[in-house]
């Protein structure tokens, strides 16, 4: 198990129990109680409660994130992998608003698992605030782990300035294409 990345969920996790957004604290539990599964060694459980996430969030939720930090949090990168194929490729349809950001700290967040520093910087800068609750915190988090978080949070307040100017969708959209084109899924 990869303990640094294992912390990062859970901090990320931590954040949203705290959240003042009714939908997040749940979330935020479901995660931790997942992680802590985990770490006593009951994987599928784990998954089965990740998997209870639909009924506290919105409906459009797909907990394939979710899923992707608790297999990276295991070290299990060829799951982990699977899930975020699975958000990215349909984020890149552009069917949620906002959803190339999530897959976008996914991918920043698998970067980071494998040492990629470099790379896992440049994505998260890109990733922007996100839709789902746990990319949101994991993204502040894994900002912080990086020592970015004054620029990731200065790209966010600029581009909620300015909520009709789809520069930061379309930074984050534009970064997914390239990086599902690195990773051969385009």
């Amino acid at each position: 198990m990869y303990f640094d990345e294992v912390v990062s969920v859970v901090a990320a996790a931590d954040e949203l129990t705290r959240s003042p957004v009714d939908n997040c604290r749940p979330t935020g539990w479901a995660i931790n109680a997942a992680v802590s599964e985990v770490l006593v060694g009951q994987p599928q459980a784990a998954l089965a409660t990740v998997a209870q996430l639909n009924e506290f969030d919105l409906p459009f939720m797909d907990e394939s994130g979710v899923r992707a930090l608790a297999h990276l949090a295991r070290g299990d990168t060829a799951t982990a992998t699977i899930f975020i194929r699975r958000l990215a490729t349909r984020a890149a349809t552009g069917l949620f608003r906002g959803e190339s950001q999530d897959a976008m700290v996914l991918f920043a967040a698998l970067a980071h698992f494998h040492n990629d520093h470099d790379i896992a910087w440049r994505l998260v800068l890109a990733a922007g605030e996100g839709r789902q609750p746990g990319s949101i915190a994991y993204g502040r988090h894994l900002a912080r782990r990086l020592g970015i978080i004054d620029d990731y949070t200065s790209r966010i307040d600029e581009q909620m300035s300015q909520p009709n100017d789809p520069s930061g969708a379309t930074r984050s959209m534009n970064a997914l294409r390239a990086e599902l084109a690195r990773h051969g899924w385009a």
